[in-house]
């Protein structure tokens, strides 16, 4: 493997993620998992120590990774959240890196013009409070990993509330309260009005209407997520050309 001191973060992070993943997987406790961590590449082999010992002294792992915004994003802690919660930490742990990996892979296919803003991997970058602040491509990108995120995560089994805690991290500002609206609403027991977020495609908001109403949203936006992928591989091909 090459030297950890050139490992880019996003990579860093994701094959952090993955062993952590591994281990947890294979029945390890998480502190004997944070020992093994120690050789992973900077800057997560040092912080496996801290975590180790934050897991000692009975934090929760969610909450000891909130304190480090620079190595952990909102988005990867609230999955790291929403997994503990749900006992299924290694499902989306393994969730959050391959999502790190498609989104570094999307922001490596922008057009050299346009600035790299990272959702899920940790970033002093921040998105722009408004969508309109946003290139299409940019747009489009946004919504396939909000769409095949949401889709994961609830497959994976956790309540659709907290999914919509978790996703709301990758939207801008405004999108993300109007997110907000929307769940208080399913709190509520009414519909979310997905076209409310002022965000999707009209084909993307009918499909997750019909999922809602169906009882089968989580593959809806699945399937909305390989379409969106579908585009940009189309879109990246045409201005590689």
């Amino acid at each position: 493997m090459p030297s950890s001191t050139h490992t880019p973060q996003p990579l860093a992070l994701v094959i952090f993620t993955n062993r952590l993943t591994a281990l947890i997987e294979q029945g390890f406790s998480l502190v004997k998992t944070f020992t093994l961590l120690e050789d992973s590449p900077e800057p997560y082999g040092s912080d496996a120590i801290r975590l180790r010992e934050a897991v000692q002294a009975a934090s929760t792992l969610s909450e000891a990774m909130s304190t480090r915004p620079d190595l952990y994003s909102p988005y990867y802690v609230f999955m790291v959240r929403a997994g503990e919660i749900g006992g299924i930490l290694e499902v989306t742990l393994r969730r959050a890196a391959d999502i790190i990996s498609k989104e570094w892979h999307l922001m490596s296919r922008w057009k050299q013009h346009e600035t790299e803003i990272f959702l899920a991997a940790p970033s002093s970058r921040r998105l722009p409070e408004s969508w309109d602040a946003l290139s299409p491509y940019q747009r489009t990108a946004i919504q396939l990993l909000f769409c095949d995120t949401w889709g994961a995560i609830l497959g994976a089994g956790v309540p659709i509330l907290r999914s919509m805690e978790v996703v709301r991290w990758l939207l801008p500002s405004e999108q993300a309260l109007l997110l907000d609206e929307a769940r208080e609403a399913v709190a509520n027991g009414q519909r979310m009005s997905p076209a409310r977020l002022g965000m999707l495609p009209a084909f993307v908001s009918a499909m997750i209407d019909n999922g809602e109403e169906t009882g089968t949203l989580n593959s809806a936006l699945v399937k909305v997520a390989k379409t969106l992928e579908a585009e940009l591989d189309t879109w990246a091909t045409i201005e590689e050309r």
